[in-house]
């Protein structure tokens, strides 16, 4: 699967498709893809230049919480998986799977890290 997060009709078929038509808690919507790329965006522009986005990866669950240990069973919630591509940021995975803890909400799979380090190293900053 890769479909364009400005695709909105071929994602939001994709995620009906993965919740089922019996799924009614923790789901998501195209709208939520674009919020969560905004933000990742928004992140990324502050640790490193943009030409060294190519081919980052994050998993995203945008209901990740906490559940106390009084809850019984095990929730779900629609996990995503995004890459940012040469023309714009896809959506390469779609999945109901058990829910993360909330600090797992967004976590980057594959990121260029010796860019942010040189980012880091060269800022204003630490002078």
């Amino acid at each position: 699967m890769k479909i364009n997060v400005t695709s909105t009709k071929k994602l939001e078929k994709a995620i009906q498709n993965a919740e089922g038509p019996r799924c009614t808690a923790r789901t998501i919507s195209a709208r939520d893809v674009v919020v969560v790329v905004e933000e990742i965006e928004k992140k990324l522009r502050t640790l490193m230049p943009k030409t060294s986005w190519l081919g980052a990866q994050f998993d995203v669950d945008i209901h990740g919480m906490d559940f106390p240990s009084s809850y019984m069973g095990k929730p779900y919630s629609t996990q995503f998986r995004i890459e940012r591509c040469k023309n714009g940021w896809f959506v390469t995975a779609l999945a109901r799977s058990a829910t993360k803890r909330y600090n797992q909400r967004i976590e980057p799979v594959n990121l260029d890290m010796d860019a942010v380090t040189k980012t880091i190293k060269d800022s204003k900053f630490w002078s």
